[in-house]
Order: C-alpha cells, then sequence, then structure tokens
C-alpha cells in the first residue's frame, strides 16, 4: 500500500491492523507514494516532484533509498482551481462553492502552462475557448487558461508566502549530497494530477535551469496522474521486493508495530 512521505505511525499501525485483522490479507508493504511515480518511469534514482489536489511533495531517491524529503506543502490543484474561478469572477463569470467541480473540470480540461512568463502579455490575445456551463450558459475564457497554473511558480500571487515549485525542487536536490546532485537533475520526474497541465515540463525545466548551473531534464510521462499506482504495481511485483512484505504470522507475533520495522522501510526495488 502507498503511503505519503509523513504519515503517522499511529495511523500506520491502524493500517496494519485494519489490513491483518479486518481484511485478513496475508501480507502487507508499506511503500512511499510520491518515489512510486520514479519506479514506473524505469529508473531507481532520481528526483519526484508529486502534486495532488491538495498537497505537494518533493521526494529525491539515489539508487531506491530515499535520499532527500522535504515536508509536504499545503499546495496543489484545490489552490489553481480557487484562483481560477477568481480570474473568471474578475471577468463577470461567477461560480459559487458548491459549482467549484465545474470550475475544476473546465481547468483540467482547457488550462495551460505558458512556456515562459515574459510572454504572458503577448498571449493575451490567444483565442478564446468556450465552455458550456450545466445550466446551459456558455461563456468565453481567454489568458485566464494560462494565469490560474501560475500560481504554481509564483505563488506570491495568491497571497501564499512560499518559492515556487521549481525553487523548492532545485533547493532540495543541491541539498542532498553532492556526488548525486547531477544524476538527481538530469532524472526530474513529475506526478499527480496537478502536473497534468499542457507545458508543464518545460516550463519546469527552463524555470529549474535559470537557478541552477547543473543540466535540467524534466519527465512527464503520459499517465502521471496514475503513476503511483504504476510504480507500486511494479515494485509489488518484483521477486527483490519479497523481502520487504510483512506477513500475518509476523503480525500476530509482534503486533501492529511490527509496521514499523527495518523490514518495512525500503521504499524501493
Amino acid at each position: 500500500m502507498a503511503q505519503r512521505p509523513e504519515f503517522p505511525k499511529v495511523q500506520q499501525e491502524k493500517l496494519a491492523r485494519t489490513v491483518f485483522e479486518v481484511f485478513q490479507c496475508p501480507a502487507l508493504q508499506l511503500v512511499t507514494s510520491s518515489a512510486m511515480p520514479l519506479y514506473a518511469a524505469g529508473k531507481t534514482t532520481g528526483f519526484v516532484i508529486d502534486s495532488g489536489k491538495e498537497l505537494t511533495h518533493l521526494l529525491a531517491i539515489h539508487q531506491g533509498n530515499v535520499a532527500q524529503s522535504t515536508d509536504a506543502f499545503e499546495f496543489g490543484g484545490n489552490d489553481v482551481t480557487d484562483y481560477f474561478m477568481r480570474l473568471l469572477a474578475s471577468q463577470g463569470h461567477f461560480l459559487k462553492q458548491a459549482d467549484k467541480d465545474v470550475a475544476r473540470e473546465i481547468k483540467e480540461k482547457i488550462c495551460y502552462v505558458t512556456s515562459n512568463v515574459d510572454d504572458l502579455k503577448d498571449e493575451e490575445s490567444a483565442l478564446l475557448k468556450e465552455f458550456k456551463l450545466p445550466d446551459g450558459q456558455t461563456i468565453k475564457i481567454g489568458s485566464e487558461r494560462f494565469k490560474a497554473p501560475e500560481i504554481l511558480f509564483s505563488p506570491t500571487l495568491v497571497g501564499i508566502k512560499q518559492p515556487g515549485i521549481h525553487r523548492v525542487a532545485v533547493d532540495a536536490i543541491e541539498s542532498c549530497e553532492t556526488e548525486f546532485v547531477k544524476q538527481l537533475f538530469s532524472n526530474v520526474v513529475i506526478s499527480g494530477g496537478n502536473m497534468m497541465f499542457e507545458g508543464m515540463a518545460e516550463r519546469l525545466r527552463r524555470e529549474m535551469q535559470s537557478v541552477t548551473s547543473n543540466k535540467v531534464d524534466v519527465l512527464a510521462p503520459k499517465a502521471r496522474d496514475w503513476s503511483a499506482w504504476l510504480g507500486a504495481s511494479i515494485v509489488c511485483s518484483l521477486s527483490s521486493s519479497q523481502k520487504s512484505w510483512i506477513t500475518k504470522e509476523q503480525y500476530e507475533e509482534t503486533g501492529p508495530s511490527v509496521i514499523h520495522s527495518e523490514t518495512n522501510q525500503n521504499c524501493g526495488f
């Protein structure tokens, strides 16, 4: 089962009880969800930027082991949707909070990341996109399409005092052991629904490259919104991962605390 990096030990034990006592599963392995996209991409060393609905995790992995994990920051797809709704409202298209799912659907269908923030003014005249609301009303959306995701690189646009995702990523990588920093920069993998915007990989690469002398390469798998599941299925199928499984017999002998054993701490191959 995949868990977020900071998953509390109490919750891990509760999960173990549920798996072994309620569902009577024969064995269990916990893996770090943010590490799985790397394995889905066929790599054992790299840097993962995993951004979902509410949280964003950044994780450095070297030869299958976690080398650096940043604290998750509460910034994700919900924030982009909220800002998108504000932008629409400024153009006279008012959507209530009850219509947030509609705004999210519009965002996912037509929003994109501009290739260069300096090009924003030039893109103001971009072709409008029409979207039909559930009530039958049709609205036209222009520059809001690329302005909404811009907060990922400039959170201050919505009053959040923290660096953009590119700056956080570079700082995290450069805080790792010097010997494999170049490997991490050349193997940046993005995952999660909030990374699905068209143009995200190239813009992220350019922004990261602008603040580091290391060569940056960003991999954006097509199914990156499912990367964690794909990676976990790969790890689960490997014979080398069997040593990390905790069996029901071990659970019955030791109790829920067995979930914290070193055997289960290997998140990789």
